[in-house]
């Protein structure tokens, strides 16, 4: 574990060093969306074939942790 936590430190270390993208608001999506994405997430089929069920509520959930990167 203490390896695999390691890992994951080096890859945003990594991420910001080269200055990459990591967050969806550096890609211009805006909370205001995240309902219509996640919706339309749900509708994808991806979700359906997911073996973790998820609802809008869960998608949305996941996109405002994903709103800002990694952390």
């Amino acid at each position: 574990m203490d390896a695999a936590k390691k890992s994951v430190e080096a890859i945003k270390k990594l991420n910001m060093d080269i200055g990459m993208r990591v967050g969806l608001k550096d890609f211009g999506v805006k909370e205001e969306s995240l309902r219509l994405i996640a919706e339309e997430g749900i509708m994808s089929g991806n979700v359906a074939v997911n073996p973790r069920k998820a609802t809008v509520k869960d998608l949305i959930e996941i996109s405002i942790n994903a709103m800002e990167g990694l952390k």
